[in-house]
């Protein structure tokens, strides 16, 4: 019975510590949990803007509107009527190429319907796709982006949407998403309908997030292709419309584009191009010609490429490091040749020409991080403005790749400081209060419990039962030795 007791609080016992370690691991363990990916939304403001600071001498153009941004900053480099909502035409196809690459699969195999045939122009451009002709999602794009065919933009519709419909209103919700605000898409392929329409400055927008994709870079300056025979069709040689892609226009640094046309939107147009640190996009919009595009195009390109100098944020921080973020790196023992765990992102800035990097003024804004996972933590951002213009920015990256054991406390009580979330009083009275603590001293509370409770039950009666045996067995012996010895006389 005693030897079952004592099983019995030895188990107890154990399992008492054990809950204890495990509560008291997690608390450990919690500093590594993932952090938060998100940083806010709110830029500085940049204040009013200086005109004399910025480029004069704007080109003049046919274009109805037109708009070049810079591709990595958003920064607009030139703008005319950008507002103004206009028919898009074909390049509504690079939204279309852009929610299928978000959403579907390249290898998958997708089939024209009757309707992907018959439900559009038939004098539109197309490059002869017949009812339940299949090949790849892929090869569909590059028919798509290059030959601008619009049979095929339905099927990839219906392909990623399920149906015409839900791709329309998935092509809106995007266009929300990245800020586009005079903008409704009907279709997907741009042919004409009242409903139909953008600004120059949202098709921008939708060139810029394109643009971001590596397949859309490599599908937009393609020059020709060749789509493989189908289970309807022979090979098909496929070539961009897109006169600085095809070469029978020259355009330097150009990296793809897509070109649009219908008899109420006229030509509309969207270029990239690149030069060193630079991509710019260009977007016209009702032009009265196709020449008259690519004129204006050139004009606008040179403008931003003329007067206009793009920084590699990561570059300029190893080149110019009295002007590079210094974060929390002030008052520390780090040297610029010790490990450091702070960074900043690969990024760039924009800038006039006239202006020097160390002009751009700059605003640190912290994530509200309380846990940091093990690697890159996006703990805030560096944002970069200039003359009323905000002209880039860059995250600033946390590695926690090993414990900054070199880091003096100074500057760990710094980051720790500056990165706790701020508490209003009354955001702190409505906090749940944290249980851990009061669960891992009662589970101690009750491990101590149940030590003592073995003691007083178990070990001092054990005791006291083998002192009190040890005892009568001397007295034993004693007796013993007595009797041997009388019988010995």
């Amino acid at each position: 019975m005693i030897s079952i007791l004592f099983n019995k609080m030895k188990r107890r016992l154990c399992y008492a510590l054990l809950i204890c370690v495990a509560l008291t691991g997690f608390n450990f363990a919690a500093p590594y949990a993932a952090a938060a990916d998100t940083v806010s939304d709110d830029l500085p403001d940049p204040g009013p803007v200086d005109e004399s600071l910025w480029p004069s001498g704007e080109p003049d153009v046919n274009a109805a509107s037109a708009i070049v941004m810079d591709a990595d900053t958003g920064l607009i480099l030139y703008e005319k009527d950008i507002h103004a909502q206009r028919y898009p035409a074909s390049i509504t196809k690079i939204m279309t190429t852009l929610l299928a690459l978000e959403n579907g699969n390249l290898n998958d195999i997708v089939t024209t319907s009757y309707d992907a045939i018959w439900d559009v122009d038939r004098d539109s451009s197309r490059i002869g796709f017949d009812v339940d002709e299949s090949t790849t999602l892929e090869e569909m794009l590059y028919g798509i982006m290059l030959e601008s065919d619009n049979n095929l933009s339905y099927a990839v519709a219906e392909y990623v949407g399920g149906t015409m419909e839900n791709f329309v209103e998935m092509m809106n919700a995007r266009a929300a998403e990245l800020g586009c605000l005079g903008t409704h898409f009907a279709n997907p392929h741009g042919l004409h309908e009242d409903d139909h329409y953008t600004t120059a400055y949202d098709m921008a927008l939708i060139a810029k997030a394109a643009i971001a994709d590596p397949t859309f870079r490599t599908i937009t300056a393609t020059r020709t292709h060749t789509i493989p025979a189908t289970n309807k069709n022979v090979a098909r040689p496929i070539a961009n419309h897109h006169r600085f892609i095809r070469k029978t226009l020259n355009y330097d640094g150009c990296i793809g584009g897509k070109t649009g046309y219908t008899d109420v939107a006229r030509t509309t147009l969207v270029t990239y191009a690149r030069r060193g640190d630079m991509t710019l996009i260009c977007v016209v919009m009702k032009c009265d010609t196709g020449d008259l595009a690519y004129s204006d195009t050139t004009k606008l390109l040179d403008y931003g490429f003329n007067n206009y100098t793009s920084y590699r944020l990561d570059n300029t921080v190893e080149e110019n490091p009295d002007t590079a973020p210094s974060l929390f790196l002030e008052g520390s023992n780090v040297d610029s040749e010790s490990y450091s765990p702070l960074r900043i992102s690969e990024s760039t800035i924009t800038l006039p020409n006239s202006a020097r990097f160390e002009d751009a003024e700059r605003t640190i804004v912290y994530t509200p991080l309380t846990t940091f996972r093990r690697g890159d933590n996006v703990i805030g951002k560096v944002y970069y403005t200039y003359g009323g213009k905000y002209v880039g920015f860059a995250d600033i990256i946390f590695s926690n790749v090993r414990m900054p054991s070199l880091i003096d406390d100074s500057l760990a009580s710094s980051l720790e400081e500056q990165l706790a979330p701020t508490k209003t009083p009354q955001e702190e009275v409505k906090k749940p209060a944290d249980l851990r603590p009061v669960i891992i001293g009662v589970i101690v509370g009750l491990a101590v419990l149940l030590i003592g409770l073995y003691l007083i039950f178990v070990e001092f009666p054990h005791r006291k039962r083998r002192k009190a045996y040890m005892e009568r067995r001397r007295k034993r012996m004693e007796a013993f030795r007595r009797e041997t010895e009388f019988e010995d006389l």
